[in-house]
């Protein structure tokens, strides 16, 4: 298990070695960090509760980023990377890490990324796309796939989506500038020379935040399922610290305990192998071991 936000490299590993993996009951659990354990856990333990609490199955979970912190230059060379190898291409398919298959037409639409703000009328504000959606919303699917194949799937149609949260009363500008900022990034990544002159001035391989920074940062995941029948849960995880460097060293040391001290424990039992997911190859034994390190995870029904 590593840590990874490239998802056309994790396309390859696939391609490559799921079947090998598969066959000999070896995990290999790319993102294990901020990207993507909070919406593959998230969407997990909303699902699972629906199913086992409520008896329903899921059709769609969301969930709503806020976060505070530092950012790292070797985050912004994968970024770069992307761009220089001509992958960045593969990262708009909203499948692409899925098990081979056809969808829809509808189904593709319906779990295209955002493009624009909007007012969620679920939390009351505005939101806007957030910056590893393309990242997260891929493993999700892909986790729901896994499960699928597995006879434990989410639900029929299930859909996945997230954004980032703004607070009022000045939610709808912050949603505003932070789409036409990613908007205008994206757009200048595109050209070569724009390309080489931000990777000149921006953070370099090995820079992060200050000690001051990651002691002060923070998440909070907020997720809404929703049930076949009209159903809906909410489910939280926060945590204190910055999330690209303090949670996701959380993250990572106890997805490696869970295989270490835990493979007994772990879905699917001693056998299931694969390139698999935080949800699909580690599931409730990251989640109890989170919980017991500090972490804030809980689900409810709405209105229980």
């Amino acid at each position: 298990m590593w840590v990874t936000g490239e998802t056309p490299w994790v396309r390859g590993l696939i391609d490559r070695y799921h079947e090998q993996a598969a066959s000999q009951g070896t995990r290999i659990i790319p993102f294990c960090g901020f990207d993507s354990i909070p919406s593959d856990l998230g969407t997990y333990l909303a699902v699972r509760y629906l199913q086992e609490q409520c008896g329903v199955s899921c059709r769609e979970v969301k969930a709503y980023f806020q976060a505070y912190g530092g950012f790292n230059g070797g985050t912004l060379a994968s970024a770069f990377h992307l761009y220089d190898s001509d992958q960045i291409a593969q990262v708009s398919d909203p499948f692409l890490l899925n098990p081979p298959g056809e969808h829809s037409p509808t189904e593709i639409a319906r779990n295209r990324d955002p493009q624009f703000p909007q007012y969620d009328t679920e939390r009351e504000t505005w939101v806007a796309p957030f910056f590893m959606g393309a990242i997260n919303t891929r493993v999700v699917r892909r986790s729901s796939a896994l499960w699928e194949q597995w006879e434990e799937g989410y639900g029929l149609d299930f859909s996945y989506q997230e954004y980032l949260k703004f607070d009022p009363p000045l939610a709808w500008l912050q949603s505003a500038v932070i789409t036409a900022g990613m908007a205008f990034f994206a757009g200048a990544m595109q050209s070569v020379p724009v390309r080489q002159w931000l990777r000149s001035v921006l953070p370099k391989p090995g820079s992060g935040p200050s000690e001051k920074t990651m002691n002060e940062g923070w998440f909070r995941c907020e997720l809404i399922g929703f049930g076949k029948d009209g159903q809906k849960v909410q489910g939280l995880i926060y945590d204190q610290g910055d999330p690209g460097n303090r949670a996701t060293v959380k993250f990572l040391c106890e997805s490696a305990l869970s295989l270490a001290l835990n493979e007994d424990e772990l879905p699917g039992g001693a056998e299931r192998g694969g390139i698999l997911t935080p949800a699909t190859g580690l599931g409730e034994v990251l989640l109890k071991r989170l919980r017991k390190a500090g972490m804030k995870i809980e689900v409810k029904e709405i209105g229980a």
